[in-house]
């Protein structure tokens, strides 16, 4: 039963290679007595264009060339009748027929972005610091301090017991601070709950962490869980003077009711950030994994459009709140936040995880021959920042 055969649930693998390199893979899993035979090949046409022929030992399996949708959706129905078992039903069928509209990946930056991304950085510049900071349960400090060192930071490993046994200026030493993503104390009471309380009803941290927030000359990132934390301390999405901060922000459960670990499409928006600097309207392939990323707030308030960072975006390039494209149900597509005055960035997406193209499940042709997708922009401009606040210091400006 050739059906069988392809369908069936037995371990195994596959794996997409370039044609010119097919016969040599074959040959070295079959050198170690491991089976490999090829199964088929792909097709320039995508979208509802895209067709599947199936032929096994040159036996066609199918009458004739069928539509890949049709293919996909028997492949996936069984799955769907489970996930309405534990997820939304309306997501559940919003992602289904999502499978049936798929065009293409609608990628889009600058032909001259990645210019100046290279590394080494200059290695005469008076390197800026950066402190990960973590909590228990955060997971998610080790990519954020390789993005970050890889733009050319020195990087700290802090944690909270730090600050807390630590002097009451310890934050002072540092020029960024990123708050790593994870599950802080297992989300209890919602997520970022426990970790933003560690701050907030400690006298001496809460004033160690206004004093950061409010210098000038540092900046802050937080992704995932640290973008929660962000939202719960008041850092990001305020309508007042750089030197105000009101709590307006804070981040419900996904739509679908449970974690969203997925591969989504984020557009840059024009913004105060200046870790996004001359990103706006470009649209990158990013990872998201959370339980709580709806973008909520309090009473009417509204974010001002300088300190909207991103948005989901549809297979077009349009924002979207349908899921999966839009994973949490954030209203209008929002994906991430900055303060009024650009210094503190808050994503609910993991760019830290994305910023190599090898992260991606899937690229688009490329004419740049960086190891690094375009994300690795945003942590470039962070050091560019710091370093010409700490070059124009040491010159006396």
């Amino acid at each position: 039963d050739l059906a069988a055969y392809l369908f069936n649930e037995e371990l195994a693998i596959i794996v997409e290679v370039e044609e010119s390199h097919r016969d040599k893979i074959v040959s070295a899993y079959r050198e170690v007595d491991v089976f490999c035979t090829p199964i088929g090949y792909s097709i320039p046409e995508y979208g509802p264009d895209a067709t599947l022929d199936i032929c096994v030992n040159g036996r066609q399996l199918t009458s004739q060339i069928e539509s890949l949708i049709k293919w996909r959706s028997i492949w996936e129905e069984t799955s769907f009748h489970l996930e309405k078992l534990q997820c939304n039903p309306i997501c559940v069928e919003s992602e289904s027929q999502m499978i049936k509209s798929f065009v293409k990946s609608p990628f889009k930056w600058t032909k001259n972005l990645m210019d100046g991304v290279e590394i080494p950085r200059n290695l005469i510049a008076l390197f800026p610091k950066l402190a990960v900071l973590r909590e228990e349960g955060t997971n998610g400090d080790r990519e954020m301090a390789a993005a970050f060192y890889t733009a050319g930071f020195q990087v700290f490993d802090l944690c909270m017991q730090d600050l807390l046994a630590g002097p009451a200026d310890m934050l002072d030493a540092f020029d960024g601070l990123a708050f790593a993503g994870g599950f802080s104390y297992a989300d209890v009471f919602g997520a970022a709950k426990g970790w933003a309380s560690c701050i907030l009803h400690n006298e001496k941290l809460k004033i160690q962490f206004e004093n950061f927030r409010r210098d000038t000359r540092k900046f802050s990132f937080g992704a995932c869980n640290g973008c929660q934390l962000m939202t719960q301390i008041g850092w990001v999405g305020d309508d007042a003077a750089a030197g105000d901060r009101k709590n307006n922000v804070y981040m419900d459960v996904n739509e679908s009711g449970r974690f969203e670990s997925r591969f989504c499409y984020l557009k840059i928006e024009k913004n105060n950030s200046i870790m996004l600097e001359n990103l706006a309207g470009s649209i990158f392939g990013v990872w998201v994994a959370h339980g709580e990323g709806r973008f909520a707030f309090k009473e009417n308030f509204t974010p001002a459009s300088y300190s909207i960072a991103c948005r989901f975006v549809d297979w077009m390039g349009e924002t979207t709140i349908q899921y999966p494209m839009n994973p949490n149900g954030s209203r209008d597509g929002l994906a991430g936040l900055c303060s009024s005055d650009g210094r503190h960035l808050a994503m609910m997406p993991h760019p830290e995880r994305s910023f190599l193209k090898w992260q991606w499940p899937h690229y688009p042709p490329s004419t740049h021959s960086s190891q690094f997708s375009p994300w690795m922009k945003m942590f470039v401009n962070a050091y560019d920042w710091c370093s010409k606040r700490k070059n124009s210091h040491s010159n006396g400006c």
